[in-house]
């Protein structure tokens, strides 16, 4: 993992699953780490405080990734509520089929994620 800076802009990953979100973090990090600050949280909530956070820092978002589906809020209502925060981030909204496509690209081993 990269040492955060807060000189670059902040990608942002959304994930409450702890056998998902390590892998994708990383997986992001190592291609994007040198041009972005790649951070995580583990749910809607926490995503929440660090964007204000973020905003209030002056700090720009590039990018949030978040699963769908999380306890409480749900990815889809996180970056709809993002949106007055970080008005010019990207958005992607993750699924299951999103583990499919790392796996397939060889990213990261799921098979202990499926066997849970």
């Amino acid at each position: 993992m990269h040492e955060p800076d807060d000189d670059l802009p902040v990608i942002l990953v959304v994930d409450d699953d702890d056998e998902t979100r390590p892998p994708l973090l990383d997986t992001v990090d190592r291609r994007y780490g040198h041009d972005y600050d790649v951070t995580a949280e583990a749910s809607a909530d926490d995503a929440l405080e660090r964007l204000r956070e973020l905003h209030h820092a002056g700090r720009p978002v590039a990018l949030i990734i978040a699963d769908h589906w999380m306890p409480g809020e749900t990815g889809g209502e996180l970056l709809a509520h993002s949106r007055r925060l970080h008005p010019t981030a990207q958005r992607l909204l993750m699924t299951e089929h999103a583990v499919d496509a790392f796996e397939r690209a060889g990213s990261f081993d799921t098979e202990k994620v499926r066997d849970a």
